[in-house]
């Protein structure tokens, strides 16, 4: 975190206590960090000060005494509050489907269909999927779970599958959406609705080179912002990916029951999927 750089960074990590971590979390408070981030920045603080200890370049002692300090509690503190995510809804993504290419345009549908997290579309590649039984099975090799011993599973039903065929021809270890492959299909059609020929001038003509080349893969920026883009040309409110995740959860639970969506979402616990569902 930049508050406990700009404060402490010559400070002795022998004496870097409690107080001291209280008052970076005060300088990110001021900043209006919202909570749930300013926790999340004071832990990484912490596994900072784990790492040093399991190297033996300060004693445990001050590793359990920054673990003494608890994390802010929801309504107990002047920490500004995130929203919760909402589910996107049906009419907002239709609005956009028309506007992005078809590679976002699949991801969306099927990040709606298995469930998954944005990363897990970003990532997907075909040497993850095993297409043998009649439900097939995506393994990320990422799980952030895997150090644990728990393999996470996305399944791919039939309507998801007749989305993945037309992607499973690239290499094994190749990420099945590609920007590249966007950016290609978007000159190519921009050529094909050209209504006049172009000029000499035009075709004898050097491209400019663009500013940066279409990755090879997804981020979750470069997915989010081909979303809020669309958003915005569409006119609706901006949405974005993880919100698709959401209203899967909100219409398994109904049809389906909340195990059923605990099993797609992949949480180990039902009270984290209860946090992914519009409960009415």
């Amino acid at each position: 975190a930049l508050a406990f750089l700009d404060f402490y960074a010559d400070t002795d990590a022998k004496k870097f206590g409690p107080q001291r971590l209280k008052s970076v979390r005060m300088k990110m408070i001021e900043k209006t960090v919202s909570r749930s981030t300013i926790n999340s920045r004071v832990s990484r603080i912490r596994r900072m000060f784990k790492w040093a200890v399991s190297e033996e370049l300060i004693p445990p002692a001050v590793l359990q005494a920054l673990e003494s300090l608890p994390g802010l509690k929801e309504g107990r503190t002047q920490a500004k509050e995130t929203k919760p995510i909402q589910p996107v809804s049906e009419a907002d993504v239709n609005a956009i489907l028309k506007l992005v290419s078809p590679q976002v345009r699949d991801m969306i549908r099927l990040q709606l269909l298995a469930g998954c997290r944005p990363g897990e579309i970003e990532t997907l590649c075909p040497a993850e999927i095993s297409t043998e039984a009649q439900i097939w099975e995506y393994s990320p090799s990422d799980y952030k779970m895997n150090h644990l011993g728990r393999e996470r599973k996305v399944f791919f039903g039939p309507r998801a599958q007749a989305i993945l065929e037309r992607y499973l021809d690239c290499s094994e270890d190749a990420p099945c959406f590609s920007p590249m492959q966007a950016e290609q299909h978007r000159r190519r059609t921009q050529r094909e609705n050209r209504k006049s020929p172009a000029q000499l001038s035009q075709r004898d003509r050097k491209e400019v080179p663009p500013k940066r080349e279409a990755g090879e893969r997804y981020t979750s920026a470069s997915y989010r912002k081909a979303i809020h883009r669309a958003c915005k040309m569409a006119g609706i409110d901006q949405w974005s990916p993880n919100q698709l995740r959401h209203s899967r959860a909100t219409f398994l639970r109904p049809e389906y029951g909340i195990e059923v969506a605990q099993t797609v979402l992949g949480h180990s616990y039902l009270s984290t999927t209860e946090v992914y569902m519009r409960l009415s």
